[in-house]
């Protein structure tokens, strides 16, 4: 068959052909490099990302730890040297309120008796105290002002067992609370108070996480629509741009977010969920990938003896491939405009082959 066309015609059909195919090669060279590219920038950001906040978080959060454990020292030798006057200790951490800005309340709170013996003498005694006499008042301005009320039920509480049973500094998990008609999330920074390498109270700093949900709303993502969330040791969101999340467990945060998306099976978003839990836990970094996000987890450190916390960031996959999408397409229509052309200018080249 192919002896009966001309010689012009396959020239023309010869020759079209590995234009055409050199056009292709070079669009899927191009569009597999760009999205390389693309990819492997966004990546990088998203590190760059986590690492930055990692370090703005823990300084952040920094303040409260190091007064916590300055005000430990503090008490630990005012018993040392039987100085136990329950009015200056107050003032202690009434001008230490004042004082420091970033910190919403002090909270501290001895053993029955372990301060100096006189809980009896002191129980129901004025607002600070309940009918145990104990010395733990729970200094704070919540509400704008300075104030003070007994803590209750301490024994139960994990800012106190733990601290109790380690001897050593504690981070609370962040929990709920409302001031001036807005949720908000607050931490306990604890220390241990030791008399004679014995626990006899504890000391903490409780500051409001509103600075972090600050920071992970105005994430700069140089255009690549990226967003960050701050997850505490057990996994509880701290931070995030929809505020509807905060306090709620990871597992559940990422199971509401799979089921919008759809096509996610729940049961394997749950086992994703809980290897990031376990990484979070043992302090160690994480990276996630599917076809709508590139997530890295990056784990805060605030002390040897604390449990970290994470910060993610995350990148939408479609603006990471936006760009490269946009390349390939320009590419793909000045490849076609040039098959044209080419082709044109064969065919008139073929008509004159005698």
């Amino acid at each position: 068959m192919l002896r009966k066309i001309n010689i012009k015609t396959k020239i023309f059909v010869l020759v079209t052909i590995v234009v055409i195919a050199s056009f292709l090669s070079v669009i899927s060279i191009v569009s597999s490099r760009s999205i390389e590219m693309a990819k492997t920038d966004a990546f990088s950001l998203a590190r760059e990302m986590a690492e930055k906040y990692k370090n703005e978080i823990r300084a952040e959060l920094q303040g409260a730890r190091v007064t916590s454990e300055t005000l430990a020292t503090v008490f630990e030798t005012l018993k040392l040297h039987n100085v136990t006057d329950r009015e200056m200790m107050d003032e202690i951490l009434q001008n230490a309120l004042v004082q420091k800005e970033y910190i919403t309340a002090f909270c501290i709170a001895y053993d029955a008796n372990m301060l100096d013996g006189k809980d009896a003498q002191y129980a129901n005694s004025g607002v600070a105290y309940d009918e145990t006499g104990r010395y733990a008042p729970y200094w704070n301005k919540l509400e704008g002002q300075i104030a003070v009320e007994p803590l209750y039920d301490i024994d139960n509480a994990d800012w106190y067992i733990v601290p109790k049973a380690t001897k050593k500094e504690y981070i609370t998990d962040p929990y709920p609370y409302e001031v001036q008609g807005q949720p908000v999330m607050l931490a306990s920074f604890v220390f241990p108070i030791l008399y004679e390498n014995e626990f006899i109270g504890f000391i903490a700093s409780d500051i409001v996480l509103d600075k972090l949900q600050e920071m992970v709303s105005k994430v700069d993502t140089s255009g690549t629509g990226a967003f960050s969330a701050i997850y505490s040791n057990s996994g509880m969101m701290v931070a995030h741009p929809d505020k509807a999340y905060l306090g709620q467990d990871l597992t559940e945060v990422f199971v509401s977010i799979s089921k919008s998306l759809g096509d996610i099976p729940v049961e394997d978003t749950i086992a994703i969920a809980a290897e990031i839990k376990d990484a979070i836990q043992n302090g160690e970094s994480y990276i996630m990938k599917d076809e709508w996000y590139y997530t890295v987890f990056m784990p805060i450190h605030f002390s040897e003896s604390t449990n970290p916390w994470s910060v993610a960031v995350s990148v939408p996959m479609n603006e990471v491939l936006a760009s490269a999408n946009d390349l390939r397409n320009y590419v793909t229509v000045v490849s076609l405009i040039g098959i044209c052309v080419i082709a044109l200018v064969l065919y008139l080249i073929a008509r004159n082959v005698t």
